[in-house]
């Protein structure tokens, strides 16, 4: 199960830096980050969804995501 866990986090990674220019990180952090900053409705919007089924999980892959890579934007 350990693996197919980090294969999604890879997998998530890869789309988001890919398909939407990400910086590697995951797509939770990223929308974390930018609902965050207020710019993105959008971000605010599916990070709820994403709280109500598992409360903190923004947050938690942004902090995750910062300990991997420090060099993310805040």
């Amino acid at each position: 199960m350990k693996l197919i866990w980090k294969f999604l986090i890879w997998l998530d990674i890869e789309v988001n830096d890919k398909w939407f220019h990400g910086r590697k990180e995951t797509i939770s952090s990223r929308v974390y980050r930018r609902g965050k900053q207020g710019k993105c409705p959008l971000c605010i919007w599916l990070c709820n969804q994403l709280e109500s089924i598992d409360p903190g999980h923004c947050k938690r892959a942004y902090i995750n995501d910062r300990k991997r890579n420090p060099n993310l934007p805040i």
